[in-house]
């Protein structure tokens, strides 16, 4: 069960440029605490961080990703990535969410090019 969801539209200014992006925290209310948040600028850049915080200890996971969000229905891919990653997160019994919110959003954030030597 989720205990709270949160959107914020946030407007920063950066060297005269008026920069927007979209913010979503999402919280699990029972132990161990699970953390969902996403965010969405206005040039398509998103970062999606979560993890698991069971009480005062340590993290027992943590999940970050960034990159280009491209997509050819990008709304619907992006609604669907969220529900996907909220089940996840609600999930107690899942063995490796990390990894399955990594194979949620992987394949629709761009990367960029990287050194292949």
């Amino acid at each position: 069960m989720l205990a709270s969801i949160s959107v914020e539209h946030v407007l920063d200014r950066r060297d005269g440029v008026d920069i927007r992006c979209v913010e979503i925290a999402c919280i699990q209310s029972r132990s161990p605490h699970r953390i969902l948040n996403i965010t969405v600028w206005d040039d398509r850049w998103l970062s999606m961080t979560a993890g698991s915080k069971p009480g005062n200890k340590p993290w027992t996971w943590t999940e970050q990703m960034q990159g280009r969000f491209l997509s050819p229905a990008p709304g619907k891919d992006f609604v669907r990535a969220m529900e996907q990653s909220l089940a996840t997160i609600a999930t107690p019994s899942s063995p490796s969410p990390d990894r399955d919110l990594r194979a949620i959003w992987a394949p629709l954030l761009a990367q960029g090019p990287r050194a292949t030597h």
